[in-house]
């Protein structure tokens, strides 16, 4: 029963893995490249120990191989996703991959083994640790920044950055056990442990870049609130549409969950602009494309025009006009 479930956990993350490498491939992001590579790597070291244990470690040697790769791989994957967000010095960059290589070949020619009834020599478990040393120093150190940073983000970026770090930190803590758990971490309810803190952390990793709608409202319940009271005060105390558009940008971004958002009114002229153009930018050369739209079958007769922004992080209003009388603002 436990290696079924073994298994079907080892499945899940190479499920996952796809899943990101999809996402990217429909927002071609430098972010979700980065997070694809990770947990897509993760999925494959996964699924290539399972096999590994499957095949009773004849393929020891090959997969072995091919699942230290993938899993330190991974490791310095997290690290550039952090880059992407919070970006390293060059130094520390070059630092990390230089350790993760050299850590990788030394493993990869002292042949840690791979069977559990092979004991490793003094020189393999000292690759062993540095292997689960370093991947744990890649993983934990955006783990505690994204924590810090999440203080100061919307609710649903706050929420999507403390996901991902807990379902890393749940695989740090499986590996920290394994590796210097000793024969303690061979019993059967160790082992159970390590799949039930594994299956806690698949769902964590997954709402980290497809969260659902429904639990993205949940999120942003407690703004939701309080933005049915700022709205008051916006309509009240704005005395042009300018600056009532610049006092709505911050709370799209927050709802959203956007680094940048852009309002336009229905001529196409920028009335609020956050996070999406350098300092000194004109409205002229907004960063929103604007491109013929077809008619949405929610929408009354009339002109429109689509503004689609670079990135999925971005938010553009544009403001269409449906009659002399009313307007609506499709975001």
């Amino acid at each position: 029963m436990l290696q079924i479930v073994q298994v079907l956990v080892s499945l899940s993350f190479l499920a996952l893995g796809v899943f990101t490498v999809v996402d990217w491939l429909r927002h071609r992001e430098r972010s979700r490249g980065y997070l694809a590579l990770a947990l897509g790597t993760l999925g494959l070291t996964s699924v290539a120990s399972q096999l590994d244990t499957l095949t009773g470690n004849r393929l020891g040697v090959l997969l072995g191989d091919l699942a230290l790769v993938f899993f330190m791989t991974s490791g310095y994957a997290l690290l550039l996703f952090r880059d992407s967000f919070i970006p390293l010095s060059r130094r520390l960059r070059l630092g990390a991959l230089v350790l993760t290589v050299a850590v990788t070949a030394f493993a990869l020619a002292v042949l840690i083994p791979s069977g559990p009834a092979r004991r490793p020599t003094p020189v393999q478990s000292a690759a062993t640790i540095a292997l689960i040393l370093v991947w744990s120093a890649c993983v934990m150190e955006p783990i505690i920044r994204f924590w810090m940073a999440s203080r100061s983000r919307p609710a649903v970026q706050r929420a999507r950055l403390r996901a991902v770090g807990g379902g890393y930190a749940a695989i740090v803590l499986i590996l920290l056990v394994a590796g210097f758990g000793g024969s303690a971490a061979s019993n059967p309810t160790v082992q159970w442990l390590f799949e039930v803190v594994a299956i806690i952390a698949l769902p964590l990793l997954y709402v980290s870049f497809a969260a659902p709608r429904w639990l993205r409202r949940l999120w942003r319940q407690g703004e939701e609130e309080q933005f049915r009271d700022a709205v008051y005060d916006l309509v009240l105390f704005s005395p042009d549409r300018p600056t009532l558009a610049k006092r709505a940008a911050e709370w799209g971004l927050r709802l959203v969950g956007a680094d940048g958002i852009a309002i336009l009114d229905a001529n196409g002229e920028v009335l609020a602009l956050r996070g999406l153009a350098p300092a000194g930018r004109t409205p002229s050369s907004c960063p929103c494309r604007s491109t013929p739209a077809r008619e949405p079958w929610w929408s009354s007769p009339g002109p429109t025009r689509r503004f689609s922004a670079p990135t999925s992080s971005s938010v553009c209003v544009a403001m269409r006009r449906t009659s002399p009388q009313r307007s609506t603002a499709p975001v």
